[in-house]
C-alpha cells in the first residue's frame, strides 16, 4: 500500500529533497507552503527509512562484497592446495618411507583426486562442485601437515 509521499504529485521532488539531506520537517513545511499539500514529517521520515535507506544499502553492499571476497579467497586457497599436491606428485622420486605407509602410488592417487577436485572447482556449474566426494581440509593445521608430508617427497634440487 502506497504512503502519502508515494501518492503525492510532488513525489519526485520530495525524494530529491530527502536525498539532498533536507530535514523531514523542512520538507513538510515546504510542501504546505509551496504546494498546499499536508504531509507530516513523521510520514516523510518513515518513507525515507523504508524506501531511501542509504546507510542500510551501504552496509548490505559492504557485507555482500566482503562475503564474495572471502569465498574467492577460499576457492583460490583450495586451488593452490590442489596445485601443490599435483606438483608434488609430478616431482615425486622413488624414495618413499615405507614406515609412513604412504607409497608413491598413494601420492599419485592423491594427485589424481586433486586434479579432479581442481576441475570441479573451476567448473561453471556449482552443482558439479557440490557433488564431489573429495574433501579439501579446512583446518589449517591439517593442511599444514599435508603440505609438510607432500614436501618431504620433493627433492630440493627440483624446487
Amino acid at each position: 500500500m502506497a504512503n502519502a509521499v508515494q501518492k503525492s504529485p510532488y513525489y519526485n521532488e520530495i525524494e530529491i529533497k530527502i536525498m539532498d539531506g533536507m530535514p523531514d520537517r523542512k520538507i513538510s513545511e515546504w510542501l504546505l507552503k509551496e504546494h498546499g499539500e499536508k504531509i507530516d514529517h513523521v510520514t516523510i521520515f518513515n518513507h525515507r527509512k523504508s524506501f531511501l535507506n542509504v546507510d542500510e544499502e551501504v552496509n548490505e553492499q559492504y557485507l555482500k562484497d566482503k562475503r564474495l571476497k572471502t569465498k574467492v579467497k577460499k576457492r583460490l586457497n583450495d586451488l593452490a592446495y590442489c596445485d601443490m599436491i599435483i606438483d608434488a606428485a609430478a616431482k615425486l622420486g622413488i624414495e618413499i618411507d615405507p614406515e609412513q605407509k604412504f607409497t608413491a602410488l598413494d601420492l599419485h592417487k592423491l594427485a589424481l583426486l586433486a586434479i579432479d577436485k581442481k576441475t570441479k572447482l573451476l567448473a561453471d556449474s556449482p552443482k558439479r562442485i557440490n557433488n564431489t566426494n573429495i574433501i579439501i581440509p579446512t583446518d589449517q593445521k591439517i593442511r599444514a601437515k599435508g603440505r609438510a608430508l607432500v614436501t618431504q617427497f620433493i627433492k630440493p634440487d627440483e624446487e
